[in-house]
């Protein structure tokens, strides 16, 4: 076959897989988003894309947006999943029905870069291009799709082991490099595990091609040097990716579960389920259920998921009968390597620096692991035509026990129709093996392996991708979830309000802290709530505060609900309306009047909101603002603006309010009215703002404490008469400035950090990498005139 035709075969047979796995969402029947289990794709993902593609839209670059929380740096989130790029260009309405057609490109790309990594390998046609169609096509990538953010995963990895080939084999650093720079800018942590997994497939390599110690030694530095390049090269995201972890509950460590995670005894053996899990996912992994029928350990997401093709499994042990000692020995301490985290838990979550107990990207080097043996054990098949019998036999029958007999008991554990399917590929593999040593005609018989091996990952991932809990595009017309009626509260009060202000929905029910939350980034207007893994800091330590969430909870610190049911902190920053179900009723109503019904949602208008800016003439020190209760902090903080100990130098002539619980007020609507007459004395003037940007003017009798409500971060400059002045966190969270009497100009500004030198770097960085180039390609003209 002419070496041009054969990418075009494998994208012919990889679109035609994607085609019958994705067909009724390709087709628009089904939305390729999910209310089940897996609906973080839809209510995480799905609104974030959304907002980022309308800020696109817009002309402008994601940095700041008030839609995130209560506002929060969005740059570092732009190629967490670098196909998005696609969505970005989508029109926000077409949104839904692009998202399918970005996961089958994903298929497609990683398909040919591992079959392209094959091919240096040396393996043959066929069996690379089985190879790639198993590793485009295996359990985790099917599992983790509807989540969106997880599956660019084998992307990368594929194109590490291709980047890493050519760097080893032909001192190519390019495509290494460019993967390198990709992870940086999706997520810089993953070169943690990517580094890990690398290093002991170096090892492997090295140890199986001979190369002595310093050889080895040579090329490790080799390795580390062109990482440190691509680095480098995405150093303006890698910079703001670092600030945004760093700047966030879970990547301060605070939130962590290290502590718990690290306890756990070192050669303790997982429990039976996640063994259990572990094996049986060795088969398409839907064997356990899918979506909210999953009966394994963990979630389908989060457990092990390591199938990559029944023929695999079976090929998998004759390379230790027909690979010379070698080789047996090498690829069984890498095979062993990479299994042992999932018996030894312990090496799992250290792999993850202790940040969570998950299996994930851990998945894929599985699969990679077994895909590496058993191809290598279809070359050999193909090149010798022998085979042990015995083995072939001994191995099938270990497999059919394991569906049979499984290692957990439940109700229909495995699926009936998955386990009659898997057994029957076994039976076909199992004799398609023999007629490929046996008969003359092995050539055809590989090519039909190959063929049987497409149907197989063809009808497994469909089952993966189509299980229960998908959406319709039909229901996504209905006026529910994104679509409710509050898009059209937000968007009347959009149009008939063009100043600052934020929006506030209840939960419909209560349980929908978990998929609500969200809303205010599909739909298009500023809120108070989030869901998200890494929530800005301040905004969650202010909600800590104010006795909103608990201190150092995790969950919570993702699953923000913000300022709900929470008057006196709403009208405090800028809540001036609230969408609610006619049937719940309102927290201090004559706070409230309605503004208009759209469907079964009532629009209210907070008739006693404050100014986006407004100032305060008493401070309290924070570590007397922490010893009042949790019902008295709310007024308290309209009384007096709590200051960190550290800041008092930072106050100026503010006046020390002393306040307890004997002598705060009630949390009442009269007294509210009573504190809230002080505040608006002397406000900001807003001129104009945007999500990076306001500015105004202010008049002040006296100096005061002037409340932003803006989440503190160092992002955000603050200018008075042209002059930066320095920025205060106030009530544990929230940004203030200090200013004097008199008429004054004021501007707020948010800045990337460091994005001037950042991109210095990076222009330097990659003049390196042309230089190397040129001198590469000099060299190379010099040597064949």
């Amino acid at each position: 076959m002419k070496k041009y035709l054969t990418p075009f075969l494998l994208t012919v047979f990889l679109s035609i897989i994607a085609f019958w796995v994705y067909r009724d969402y390709l087709l628009f029947k089904n939305a390729y988003l999910f209310h089940d289990i897996r609906g973080d794709g839809y209510f995480v993902s799905y609104a974030g894309i959304s907002n980022l593609s309308d800020i696109f839209h817009s002309l402008r670059i994601p940095t700041w947006s008030f839609r995130q929380g209560m506002g929060q740096n969005l740059f570092s989130t732009i190629f967490r999943d670098p196909f998005d790029i696609i969505l970005y260009a989508t029109p926000h309405n077409s949104i839904a029905k692009a998202i399918v057609y970005k996961e089958v490109v994903k298929h497609i790309v990683t398909g040919l870069i591992f079959f392209r990594y094959l091919q240096v390998l040396k393996l043959s046609t066929p069996i690379s291009m089985v190879g790639a169609a198993m590793f485009s096509f295996c359990g985790f990538f099917l599992a983790s799709g509807p989540w969106f953010v997880f599956s660019p995963e084998g992307v990368f990895l594929a194109c590490f082991l291709l980047g890493f080939e050519q760097l080893y084999q032909n001192n190519k650093p390019y495509i290494f490099v460019f993967t390198v720079f990709l992870v940086t800018i999706s997520m810089p942590f993953s070169l943690v595990q990517y580094g890990l997994f690398m290093l002991t497939y170096l090892i492997f390599r090295s140890y199986d091609d001979k190369k002595s110690f310093p050889d080895s030694v040579s090329f490790i530095g080799k390795v580390v040097v062109w990482s440190f390049v691509g680095v480098l090269i995405a150093c303006p995201f890698l910079i703001q990716s670092v600030i945004t972890l760093f700047n966030s509950p879970r990547g301060s460590g605070s939130y962590a579960l290290r502590e718990q995670l690290m306890a756990t005894p070192i050669l303790s053996i997982a429990d039976n389920l996640q063994i259990g899990t572990s094996i049986l996912r060795l088969f398409p992994p839907d064997i356990i259920g899918g979506g909210d029928s999953y009966k394994g350990w963990d979630t389908v997401v989060g457990g092990p998921t390591y199938y990559c093709g029944i023929l695999s499994l079976l090929l998998l042990p004759q390379l230790f009968q027909l690979a010379n000692k070698r080789k047996a020995v090498v690829y069984a301490i890498f095979l062993a390597t990479w299994l042992l985290p999932t018996v030894f838990p312990y090496f799992r979550r250290l792999l993850w620096l202790f940040t969570g107990d998950y299996y994930r990207m851990y998945c894929e080097f599985v699969v990679v692991a077994i895909l590496i043996g058993s191809l290598w054990s279809f070359n050999i098949l193909l090149q010798t035509r022998k085979l042990n019998f015995g083995l072939l036999f001994y191995t099938a029958t270990l497999l059919l026990i394991a569906i049979y007999n499984p290692f957990f008991i439940g109700d229909n554990i495995p699926d009936p129709s998955i386990k009659k399917f898997v057994a029957a590929m076994i039976a076909v593999y199992f004799i398609l093996i023999i007629l490929l040593v046996r008969l003359p005609y092995f050539r055809a018989i590989s090519w039909i392996m190959v063929a049987t091996c497409m149907f197989e990952l063809g009808y497994s991932s469909a089952i993966t991708a189509n299980s229960p809990g998908y959406m319709t595009h039909d229901f996504m017309k209905e006026k529910v979830v994104f679509n409710a009626y509050t898009k059209d509260a937000a968007q009347y009060a959009t149009l008939h309000d063009r100043t600052f202000y934020r929006i506030d929905k209840d939960l419909f029910p209560e349980s929908a802290k978990y998929t609500d939350l969200n809303f205010n980034q599909q739909q298009g207007y500023y809120g108070t709530s989030s869901y998200n893994s890494f929530n800005q800091i301040n905004y969650i330590r202010y909600l800590e505060t104010m006795g909103i969430i608990e201190r150092k909870n995790e969950q919570q610190s993702r699953y923000a609900v913000g300022l709900l049911k929470k008057p006196i902190l709403q009208s405090q920053n800028r809540v001036k309306y609230f969408m609610q179900v006619d049937t719940i009723g309102l927290a201090w109503p004559q706070m409230w009047d309605s503004v208009s019904k759209f469907g079964n949602i009532t629009l209210y208008h907070n008739k006693y909101v404050l100014p986006f800016g407004y100032t305060y003439e008493n401070y309290i020190p924070e570590s007397e603002f922490e010893k009042l209760s949790t019902s008295k902090k709310q007024i308290a903080s309209m009384l007096a603006v709590s200051v960190r100990d550290v800041d008092y130098e930072n106050i100026g002539r503010l006046k020390h309010k002393v306040l307890s619980d004997s002598t705060t007020p009630e949390n009442t609507f009269e007294n509210f009215l009573l504190a809230r007459t002080q505040l608006i004395k002397d406000t900001l003037e807003l001129q104009n703002f945007s999500d990076n940007s306001f500015n105004g003017t202010i008049s002040l009798s006296q100096d005061k404490l002037l409340y932003l409500s803006i989440p503190f971060d160092e992002g955000w400059h603050i200018y008075i008469d042209g002059k930066e002045a320095g920025k205060i966190m106030v009530n544990g969270g929230m940004t203030g400035v200090v200013v004097g009497k008199g008429t004054h100009s004021i501007l707020l500004q948010f800045k990337l950090q460091y994005l001037v030198p950042c991109i210095v770097i990076s222009l330097l960085s990659l003049l390196l990498l042309g230089v190397y180039a040129y001198i590469r390609k000099s060299k190379k003209t010099k040597l064949n005139p």
